[in-house]
């Protein structure tokens, strides 16, 4: 059959096809080896075939037109095969140094690597053949078969090792010594064998085996749950406020929160214990109130005394009791400084981090690196560039977890960015149009006119602020979507019934409902009022109106899986609310404000009933809120009412005495670097 395709036009298109899929290969793997890998989605396929396309393209016609060329040269490689093959190694040659000179990085040893596989894949169709005997076509057919079965290889292992730390190391080796292994079983079936059907078994036997077992990994049914070892999932969303979400009877639709809700438990007043995230999921983890900074003092005061800030566990935290417990644990997280708080990992088997703060090229060529850096040196409108799809990430990192641990018990903690700045959600719901693509206050966001964050005149427009506005609702319905992706999975493997799930935020975010934008600056319900929803094994539906505390998640959780208490955790359980409806005893709420924009004046709260106290930590000023009837908090009752101030005023002082609530004037710097790098990036400082 082969005979047939032995002239000189079939040859060219076969050897561009293989340095096609070559090249293909080498992109693909770069895109998977970098550390801002989440997987390829759906519409990046069509990309892929492009690239391809595009490839096998150029090298038909860089070696076609050297091979009529060398054909025209008299006394010079008579043998076509062997101008093929020449022609085909400076096709290869010239694509690689043209891709190279739109490179960043200076010539390293993996061009030494490719290179040689562009002289391999050009010597392979003649080298074969004269040890075996067989046509070049037939060479060729096998070299295909070995490149496309390296294919299916990476991409399996890309799925596998998505967020595995090794990641890198091992889609770099393990798809070449598939593609290898099938080359070389292919030199029994193909040459020593001529039948076409053991050539046809052993082609599909190298290109799907990867693809079949990356499907039985997915595919495979679940194990029974084991009797009392329920899963544990969750989930936080960033800079999320409890009041525009519908299941809260805000004005953002959120179905798959409501429905997530109507099958357990809403708690109506949850609060976190800091308007931001570094002492407010410090705290949560640890079961410990956060420590305030020193009242009056300077800037580079308060950020050393920042250094200081981490999950500082009496004991053993609930990662680490669930592992002792025959646990799998794992923490994915979309914010970037999150990892590098000392204790936020303690006990966590897996971790994977996607960076938030990014502008990358979103066009066509998203996951062809090399094609998208020449093609954006060459037309720089061809690949815009856009913030850094987080989300998205953490959605395919739940997935591979799932899949890869879902026969055993788990602890899965996800921390979605989103809704943080930068405001960029994706097309389907972003409807408006305003005068910037997204919303993104850092350096960057200049060249598309945003204020940047810190700019001593940083303010947005009063004509700007309903876009923002609406580009925030936009990024709420997208963490919206993942939830649902998420406890869909959960079903679709049949763990749901077996799994606990918390859905909760570490703050919520200032849209100017008292003058400021973002978070950090004040206690207001908008910065501290999130969601805390709790559904799955045993937890009955109910709307809990009482206000709780952030403080109260890790016994609660630990709670509902069997796990006991602490003896070092501040914070009390919430299962007896869960099973008589709130109906309590009514217990005090507390938060510190200590983020760089609170300077120089730290604030406390306490929540008790229907009135709200704000204490300037270092002034003494009152504020004192009814949140029956102002929940907006636009009427000051200090003066008002000094009896209902005082008594607050008392039970806070109390509260303050009750810990190390103060961090040392002078601490001695920790090197911390990275966790200040990252701050300073997201404008916390």
């Amino acid at each position: 059959m082969f005979q047939r395709f032995s002239r000189t036009p079939y040859l060219v298109a076969a050897q561009s096809f293989a340095l096609g899929l070559c090249f293909l290969f080498l992109e693909t793997l770069k895109a998977m080896r970098s550390s801002q890998w989440g997987g390829i989605d759906p519409g990046a396929w069509a990309g892929l075939v492009m690239g391809l396309v595009i490839y096998t393209g150029v090298s038909m016609a860089l070696t076609g037109s050297a091979a009529w060329l060398l054909g025209h040269v008299k006394f010079f490689l008579q043998h076509r095969h062997d101008r093929v093959s020449l022609s085909s190694m400076l096709a290869g040659g010239t694509a690689w140094l043209f891709l190279s000179a739109f490179r960043e990085e200076t010539p390293t040893p993996d061009d030494v690597l490719v290179l040689a596989g562009v002289l391999g894949l050009a010597l392979w169709p003649r080298l074969i053949p004269r040890l075996s005997g067989r046509s070049p076509m037939e060479a060729l057919g096998l070299l295909l078969v070995a490149l496309l079965a390296g294919h299916t290889a990476l991409h399996a292992c890309g799925y596998y090792y998505l967020y595995a730390p090794e990641r890198a190391m091992r889609i770099t080796l393990l798809p070449p010594v598939w593609a290898a292994v099938v080359l070389l079983t292919g030199l029994v079936f193909w040459t020593l064998r001529r039948r076409s059907f053991s050539r046809f078994v052993h082609a599909a036997a190298g290109v799907f085996l990867p693809l079949l077992a990356a499907w039985a990994i997915i595919h495979a049914p679940a194990p029974a749950p084991q009797e009392g070892q329920p899963n544990l999932v969750l989930i936080v969303s960033d800079s999320l406020r409890a009041d525009y979400l519908s299941a809260y009877g805000g004005q953002v639709t959120t179905p798959h929160l409501e429905a997530l809700a109507k099958r357990g438990a809403l708690f109506e007043q949850s609060y976190s214990m800091a308007p931001w995230t570094l002492p407010s999921m410090t705290a949560l983890f640890s079961s410990q109130y956060p420590p305030g900074l020193t009242p009056g003092a300077d800037a580079g005061t308060w950020q050393a005394q920042l250094y200081q800030y981490g999950a500082k566990h009496p004991g053993e935290n609930l990662a680490e009791r669930l592992k002792a417990e025959g646990y799998t644990t794992a923490a994915f997280t979309s914010n970037a400084f999150l990892p590098s708080v000392p204790g936020m990992l303690d006990g966590f088997d897996d971790h994977a981090t996607s960076h938030p703060i990014l502008l990358l090229r979103q066009g066509p060529f998203a996951f062809l690196p090399f094609l998208q850096d020449a093609f954006a040196g060459l037309f720089p409108a061809f690949d815009p560039v856009r913030p850094h799809d987080t989300t998205l990430d953490m959605t395919r990192y739940v997935e591979a977890f799932l899949a890869r641990n879902r026969d055993k018990p788990f602890f899965l903690w996800v921390h979605y960015i989103d809704p943080h700045a930068p405001y960029a959600p994706p097309p389907r719901f972003k409807q408006a149009r305003g005068r910037w693509p997204f919303f993104y206050p850092y350096k960057g966001g200049e060249a598309w006119g945003i204020p940047v964050l810190g700019d001593p005149d940083w303010a947005i427009p009063p004509e700007d602020r309903a876009f923002v506005q609406y580009l925030y609702e936009g990024e709420v319905r997208y963490i919206d979507e993942a939830v649902g992706h998420l406890t869909d999975r959960l079903r679709r493997l049949g763990l749901a019934g077996n799994t606990v799930v918390c859905f909760t935020a570490d703050h919520g975010e200032e849209l100017w409902d008292h003058g400021r934008w973002g978070h950090g600056q004040s206690l207001h319900d908008e910065l501290l009022r999130v969601p805390l929803i709790l559904s799955g094994l045993g937890i009955e539906p109910a709307r809990i109106t009482p206000p709780v505390s952030a403080i109260d998640l890790m016994p609660t959780l630990a709670d509902l899986v069997g796990i006991p208490p602490s003896p070092g955790w501040r914070g009390v359980s919430l299962v007896p609310d869960l099973r008589t409806g709130g109906n309590g005893p009514d217990r005090p709420v507390f938060a510190q404000g200590t983020s760089d924009k609170a300077r120089p004046n730290p604030y406390q709260m306490v929540r008790r009933g229907r009135y709200k106290l704000i204490r300037q930590a270092g002034s003494g000023a009152l504020a004192l809120y009814d949140m029956e009837s102002d929940p907006r908090e636009e009427r000051n009752l200090a003066r008002a009412k000094p009896r209902e101030a005082k008594q607050l005023e008392t039970l806070l002082m109390k509260w303050l005495d009750s810990f190390d609530s103060t961090f040392a004037v002078d601490p001695a710097p920790e090197d911390r670097g990275e966790l200040f790098e990252n701050l300073r990036g997201m404008g916390y400082l």
